[in-house]
């Protein structure tokens, strides 16, 4: 038995006809996908960059025969969860600090340091009190709020968007450490 050949769909024309206002119902027709497929659709899109998370949001909170779509657990790459927590601040706002609990060399997630998404901040990771690296600065665009929750606080998904080649590999070096 051979296997199925995998479907190609055009991104500029699918993201024409969303963009349009298409229901998942006209997409799913149209482009020969299940529910399933669609989904998978908006994720790698999301993924790739070639629709925002909150763009997603946006067309499934009104939609009555939409797709669920849990952009919140879109992500690039696997992040690592860290065996401690390390101080985060906004740079030139260092009242305003939070902690990172999860990361990799493309995404973060932390706590403390209040967002939106699609937000970018400059942000200056403080790990010198458990480690022996400088702090290191870098630039990262908010791509998903999780809420807090009765026993959790508010959890912000970060892209990384600028970040020097010297600090990029201060950070190879924190996620070695941090998640020894």
């Amino acid at each position: 038995m051979r296997p199925k050949p995998r479907l190609q769909i055009s991104v500029k024309d699918f993201l024409a006809d969303v963009r349009t206002g298409m229901t998942d119902a006209e997409l799913m027709e149209k482009y020969g996908l299940s529910a399933r497929g669609l989904t998978r659709t908006f994720e790698k899109l999301t993924a790739g960059g070639f629709v925002s998370p909150a763009e997603v949001e946006r067309r499934t909170a009104h939609a009555e025969d939409t797709v669920r779509i849990d952009v919140h657990e879109i992500s690039l790459e696997p992040r690592e969860e860290l065996s401690c927590l390390v101080p985060i601040y906004e740079l030139g706002v260092p009242e305003q600090n939070g902690l990172v609990c999860a990361i990799s060399e493309q995404e973060l997630k932390v706590t403390g340091i209040e967002t939106e998404v699609g937000e970018t901040k400059r942000l200056v990771i403080s790990a010198d009190l458990f480690f022996a690296l400088e702090p290191l600065t870098f630039e990262a665009r908010c791509v998903s709020v999780k809420p807090k929750t009765s026993d959790d606080e508010t959890v912000y998904g970060l892209r990384i968007t600028d970040i020097s080649e010297a600090h990029r590999e201060m950070l190879k070096k924190l996620i070695h450490l941090a998640t020894a």
